[in-house]
């Protein structure tokens, strides 16, 4: 009894731990839909440079919102990245890390990164407002 519960365990996990599993393909859909929304909001707030970080992990390349699992995303490899591609699947691993970050704060971190850009833009128009006066 005990080894046809492994086996049904083992089965389970491979059927999970598949790329094309029901579980992943959810996931996926996921990630792309909160990396969108995230994106959509963010991006008034972008300076328009080519790379720039908006946490430690999220940044944004070329329009695209990218996710650093690692620390090696660069410009050369940021496809691989990706969030929301809109071709292609987003990476099992990438939204699966995404997932964890979005568990332990990683909205919070996106908010408090508007508010200080908010505040930036805010300073930068009193003082364009001084000399216009």
């Amino acid at each position: 009894m005990e080894n046809n519960s492994i086996i049904n365990d083992l089965k389970r996990l491979e059927r999970i731990g598949s790329e094309t599993s029901k579980f992943t393909e959810k996931l996926k859909i996921s990630v792309k839909n909160v990396a969108k929304k995230i994106k959509d909001i963010i991006m008034p707030f972008c300076k328009g440079d080519k790379f720039e970080y908006i946490t430690k992990k999220l940044c944004i390349i070329e329009n695209k919102i990218c996710f650093d699992m690692d620390e090696k995303l660069n410009i050369n490899n940021f496809e691989s990245y990706m969030l929301n591609p809109e071709e292609k699947c987003v990476n099992r691993k990438i939204a699966l890390n995404f997932a964890s970050a979005v568990e332990k704060g990683l909205l919070k971190k996106v908010i408090n990164w508007i508010q200080r850009r908010k505040d930036e833009i805010e300073f930068a128009q009193r003082k364009i407002n001084e000399v216009n006066i």
